[in-house]
């Protein structure tokens, strides 16, 4: 019976084991459909998720395709395109055969298509304005005949060479005949014609000197667009393109370089100068998009002159300083650090603008009583600047130490004392902060009666392209940045002398021509009107029917 009972044992463990080993097997096999289930779940999200990755990679494709295509050419590219109507051949639509000649069908078939070259974009030549319905005048550029290198000759003048251009007087366009007139040897049938040079600023051009300094006090002395301009010259009766007047704009800067180089020389001579800058964006010609661009300003209180450049890294306005030879004069700019290098480089003595500070107080005094105290005292130096504006320097100086001073020592007493009471994170934290940094530059007026109590005339002198840049919003290319700094400065100086720019360009442009360049700098705005009025100089009349001598 012991042996039976063993028997019986075993049996019951052996069935027990086999039941286990069957939940075991009934465990994997759920296990293994929840698995394959799952599986199944994550090859459809998988799919689902490739369907829309080839969705979005073909609208990023179709998004890049528009946007690097221009706006008159945002057609999608056969490759891009389903091929619906694959093995379908159209025929080309008609053409008029007397506009398409034989050698140009033959290019298109090569592949080989010049447009330039093509009868319908054959370049035409300047536009004839003779027959514009104006009022008209002569215009004659004399040549004096000289002898012939050939046979020793005296050459003799002939039929002159007469072209027209289109000139402006106030209140409305004059049509002005130009006579060139012309020599040539009459034993020497096959020399040359020597012709007198054209009288005008701009060889070939359509305008003559007066409407070109229309067009440029418009633009850059009354902020009006150059497509405005066109506008308005197409209403009165004279149609032409606003890329006409950029072009002349442009043109028109390349031989004044020289007179806008020595006006920079004249305002370096002073030895006080101010200084501002502000921003002047500038189109690229890639993409279109606006890039960086810096506009500064330097006068010394009788003309100004601006410089442009990409970027307010500090090394530009002391490269511009520089190329002056201004070592060692004195600054007075407001406290940003784009200066600093020329401070640094030039051993430049830096002044400050008290106007700037007083705005950090002004902004304060919004949410700080104690900000008022400060602009009271600042207040009482500006009062003081504004009784001494019409005396000496040396009166100027010796009423400074006497009645500035002291509110100057007194004013920076109560900013120390403020120092621990603030937080620095505040307004007034902010613009006692800013009075400190820049305490030594405040007080240089304190030491020369030159130099002013702030720099408002450079700021003023930047409303007038920032005014334009309202209008005109940026400078089509770098190029026309750098003109349009030169017509700045010259349109800023004449006002800064009280002259009507478009008189002062209108007589300059005519004597540009032929005046000795080491010379240039006698026609300065400054210096134009003092031989204005010393008689020695006769501006150009309107309308002037002969060009200046």
């Amino acid at each position: 019976m012991a042996g039976l009972g063993e028997i019986l044992e075993e049996n019951a463990r052996l069935r027990e084991l086999v039941r286990l080993q069957a939940e075991q097997v009934d465990a994997a096999v759920k296990s293994t459909a929840a698995l394959t289930e799952q599986l199944a779940k994550l090859a459809e999200q998988f799919e689902a998720l490739k369907a829309s990755n080839e969705m979005y990679t073909r609208h990023f494709l179709f998004v890049e395709q528009r946007r690097k295509m221009a706006a008159a050419e945002r057609l999608q590219s056969a490759e891009m395109q389903a091929p619906l109507f694959d093995g379908l051949r159209v025929e080309a639509p008609p053409r008029d055969p007397s506009l398409q000649p034989a050698s140009a069908d033959r290019q298109e078939e090569n592949g080989k298509t010049d447009k330039r070259k093509s009868a319908a974009h054959q370049r035409k030549g300047r536009r004839d304005v003779a027959d514009l319905p104006f009022p008209r005048r002569r215009l004659t550029a004399p040549v004096t005949p000289s002898t012939c290198d050939t046979c020793g000759g005296e050459r003799q003048l002939t039929e002159p060479r007469v072209t027209h251009r289109v000139g402006w007087q106030p209140g409305h366009f004059t049509v002005v005949e130009v006579h060139q007139q012309q020599c040539r040897c009459p034993k020497c049938p096959k020399a040359e014609v020597w012709a007198a040079p054209e009288p005008e600023l701009l060889p070939g051009a359509m305008c003559d000197d007066s409407l070109l300094a229309r067009v440029i006090v418009d633009k850059f002395g009354d902020h009006l667009p150059l497509n405005r301009q066109a506008d308005r010259m197409t209403r009165e009766g004279f149609p032409v393109n606003e890329n006409v007047l950029s072009g002349w704009v442009r043109q028109g800067a390349t031989p004044l370089r020289l007179l806008v180089s020595a006006l920079r020389k004249q305002v370096a001579q002073a030895s006080t100068i101010l200084g501002d800058d502000s921003g002047f964006p500038v189109q690229d010609g890639t993409d279109g998009r606006l890039g960086n661009g810096r506009l500064w300003v330097f006068t010394d209180r009788r003309q100004a002159f601006f410089a442009f450049s990409r970027t307010k890294e500090g090394e530009h306005p002391a490269a511009v300083l520089q190329s002056l030879d201004v070592a060692g004069i004195r600054l007075v700019v407001d406290g940003g650090s784009e200066y600093n290098d020329a401070v640094a480089e030039l051993g430049l003595n830096r002044g400050g603008c008290w106007s700037h500070l007083r705005r950090y107080f002004f902004d304060a005094a919004v949410q700080h009583e104690d900000a008022k105290a400060g602009l009271k005292t600042i207040m009482d130096l500006f009062l003081i600047e504004r009784q001494i504006a019409d005396v000496s320097d040396a009166e100027r100086l010796a009423t400074r130490k006497a009645r500035s001073a002291p509110l100057v020592d007194g004013f920076y007493t109560w900013v120390r004392a403020l120092v621990p009471k603030v937080r620095p994170g505040s307004k007034l934290g902010a613009a006692v902060g800013y009075a400190m940094s820049q305490e030594p530059r405040m007080r240089l007026f304190l030491e020369h009666g030159d130099v002013p109590l702030h720099n408002n005339l450079s700021e003023l002198l930047l409303r007038q392209p920032i005014v334009g840049r309202k209008n005109w919003l940026f400078a089509g290319s770098e190029g026309g940045a750098l003109a349009a700094a030169d017509w700045f400065s010259l349109i800023a100086s004449c006002r800064m002398q009280k002259l009507d720019p478009w008189v002062y360009l209108y007589d300059v442009f005519g004597r540009l021509l032929d005046y000795p360049s080491q010379r240039v700098h006698e026609l300065t705005p400054l210096n134009w009107r003092l031989a204005v009025e010393k008689g020695d100089i006769t501006p150009r009349s309107r309308g002037a029917g002969s060009k200046v001598s």
